[in-house]
C-alpha cells in the first residue's frame, strides 16, 4: 500500500500534521500502536472520573494564535475552551501566594504587594517579557519555522520593525538568569517555580527567548479544554477522516524500510505489513526514538548519537484524585504551583515543587458532587527502569512515591483536609507502557540554551523527506509548541 505521507504516532503532533495535510488534499495515513489516539494527552478513566494526564492548562487559543490558524483550515470545529481567570496560584516556599490574573494593571499591583523588596525590578522584568513574548508570537505567526528560516524570512517575520530581527539573533544566546538582575531570591523562586512545573527546567539552564514566550502565555492566555487534551485529539482524528485521510489504530511500526541505495521508502509494521510513501514520512516519536528505533542507530551519524546520549528529559509521577465539589469552590483558583522548602533529597519523585490541577466546575469530569484532580510531580526516570525490575518492584516504588507525594501535598496544601482522596497513580513506567517514549520521558525539551543552538533538533532529520514533530524538537515542550511544530512540517511538505 502506498500513501503520499505516512505519519507514525497518534499524539497531538502527529494528529495535527496529518489533519492539516489531509485538509490540503494530501493522501495521508496515520499509524498508532495503541487502540486509542492521544498519546501523552489521552485521558484516564476510573470510577466515573475522567482525568487529564497533566496540569490541564493550554495556551494559544486566542484569535490569530496557532490553534485558531490550524482549525481555520480544518473541516471540523475546535473543541470548547474555557478561559481561566484567575489563571493559577503560585505558592512559594515561605507560604506567600501570588495569584496570576490576565489584567495587566491588577497583575502589576499584585507583583508590588507580593515582592515589595524588588517591586520595580519585577514589573520591569515582566514588561520585557510581555514585549519580547508578543514580538515573538507575531513573528511565529508570519514564519512558523523561525529558527530554521533563512535571513530574509527572519527579517520578514519582524517587519516593519527590522531591528527586532537582529535583537532576536542576539537574544537567542542569552540566558534567563541574565535578565533577572535587581530581583530578589523570592521573585526568582516565583519565576523558576513556573518553569519547573511547566517544563521541568532550572532557572540557570533556561534560555531567555522561550522563557518569555512561556511566561507571557502563562499569564495572558491560558485555557482549559472541555474534555481535556483528549477532546482535541478526537477533533483532529475526525478531521483527518473527514478530509479523506486514514487513521489506523493497533498498528505498531517497527522501523523504516530502505531500498538497495539506502533511501527510505516506507515503514515496516509489527504485523509484517509494509506501507510505502511517495512524498514524506513524519515521526511523532521522540527524537531519541525517531533515531534509535525508526531510522536506526546504524544510520544515525556518530556526532548525533553522542548528542542524543547527553540529552535527558524528566518523567512524570501523577496522583489522580477525587475532590469534594464544595471544597473545590473554596479554593482561590483551580490550579496551583507549589514550592516546598523541606524537599526530600533521596526520593523517587522531586518533592521541591508540584502542580495541582482541579477540573473546572464547567467541566467537572467526575461523579456528582465531585471534581477530578491531578497532582503532578517530576521524577528522575532512571530510578524507575532498573535492571530486571519486575511488576512487584514497580508496585513497591509506586507505593513509596505515593506516600511521599501525599505527605507533601497535605503539608503544603493543608486546606484540602479530608476532602480529597486517591483514585489512582501514573508513573514513568505507566507512560512507557502507554506511549513507548524512551524511559517514559514526557517533559519534552525546548527551553535550554543548548536546545536552541542544536540544528539536529529541528523538524528536519538527517534523512531527506523524513520529519519530526512533537515536544522534543523545536519549539519544544507544551501542547501549543507541539501544534506549532506540526504546522511547520505540514507547510514544508506542501511547499516541497
Amino acid at each position: 500500500m502506498v500513501h503520499e505521507v505516512v505519519v507514525v504516532g497518534g499524539g497531538i503532533g502527529g494528529l495535527t500534521v496529518a489533519a492539516l495535510l489531509a485538509a490540503r488534499g494530501v493522501d495521508v495515513c496515520l499509524l498508532e500502536r495503541q487502540p486509542q489516539i492521544g498519546g501523552c494527552v489521552a485521558n484516564f478513566e476510573k470510577f466515573g472520573y475522567n482525568f487529564e494526564p497533566g496540569m490541564g492548562l493550554y495556551s494559544c487559543w486566542d484569535p490569530g494564535d496557532v490553534h485558531q490558524r490550524i482549525f481555520s483550515e480544518l473541516p471540523v470545529e475546535p473543541p470548547d475552551t474555557i478561559p481561566l481567570d484567575p489563571v493559577y496560584v503560585s505558592r512559594l516556599s515561605d507560604d506567600s501566594e501570588i495569584v496570576l490574573v490576565r489584567d495587566s494593571e491588577l497583575f502589576e499591583k499584585k507583583l508590588i504587594a507580593s515582592f515589595p523588596e524588588c517591586g520595580a525590578a519585577a514589573i520591569s522584568f515582566y514588561g520585557q517579557v510581555t514585549t519580547v513574548g508578543e514580538a515573538l508570537s507575531q513573528a511565529l505567526r508570519r514564519v512558523p519555522d523561525l529558527p530554521t528560516a533563512g535571513q530574509s524570512r527572519q527579517i520578514y517575520a519582524f517587519l516593519p520593525k527590522i531591528a527586532r530581527a537582529s535583537q532576536f539573533a542576539v537574544l537567542k544566546g542569552r540566558g534567563l538568569r541574565d535578565e533577572l538582575d535587581g530581583t530578589s531570591p523570592r521573585f526568582q523562586e516565583f519565576v523558576e517555580l513556573q518553569l519547573r512545573v511547566f517544563t521541568d527546567i532550572a532557572l540557570a539552564e533556561c534560555a531567555y527567548l522561550p522563557a518569555c514566550a512561556l511566561l507571557h502565555s502563562a499569564r495572558k492566555n491560558l485555557f482549559a479544554i472541555r474534555g481535556g487534551g483528549a477532546a482535541l485529539a478526537e477533533r483532529l482524528a475526525e478531521s483527518i477522516r473527514t478530509s479523506g485521510g486514514k487513521v489506523r489504530l493497533d498498528s505498531p511500526v517497527l522501523r523504516l524500510s530502505y531500498d538497495s541505495t539506502g533511501q527510505a521508502t516506507g515503514v515496516d509494521l509489527l504485523s509484517g505489513e509494509n506501507i510505502s510513501w511517495s512524498r514524506a514520512i513524519v515521526s511523532n516519536m521522540t527524537v531519541w526514538d525517531t533515531y534509535g528505533k525508526l531510522i536506526g542507530l546504524q544510520r544515525t551519524p556518530a556526532d548525533l548519537k553522542k548528542r542524543l546520549a547527553t540529552l535527558r528529559s524528566s518523567g512524570a509521577y501523577l496522583i489522580h484524585c477525587g475532590m469534594d465539589q464544595e471544597a473545590a469552590k473554596g479554593l482561590p483558583a483551580e490550579h496551583f504551583l507549589v514550592a516546598n522548602k523541606q524537599a526530600a533529597t533521596e526520593t523517587l519523585i522531586d518533592t521541591s515543587r508540584f502542580g495541582f490541577a482541579c477540573s473546572s466546575d464547567r467541566d467537572a469530569r467526575a461523579p456528582a458532587g465531585k471534581r477530578a484532580v491531578t497532582i503532578c510531580f517530576s521524577s528522575d526516570v532512571e530510578q524507575w527502569f532498573t535492571y530486571q525490575a519486575d511488576a512487584e518492584e514497580q508496585n513497591l516504588k509506586d507505593q513509596a512515591a505515593l506516600e511521599t507525594g501525599w505527605q507533601v501535598l497535605h503539608s503544603r496544601m493543608p486546606e484540602l483536609g479530608n476532602n480529597i482522596e486517591v483514585i489512582d497513580t501514573a508513573t514513568p513506567s505507566t507512560y512507557y507502557e502507554n506511549t513507548r517514549r524512551k524511559l517514559g520521558m514526557v517533559w519534552g525539551l525546548g527551553l535550554s540554551l543548548s536546545f536552541l543552538g542544536e540544528p539536529s533538533l529541528s523538524h528536519r532529520t538527517t534523512l531527506p523527506n523524513v520529519f519530526m514533530v512533537g515536544d522534543s524538537v523545536f519549539p519544544g515542550a507544551g501542547l501549543a509548541a507541539v501544534s506549532q511544530s506540526a504546522l511547520v512540517v505540514a507547510n514544508e511538505i506542501v511547499r516541497r
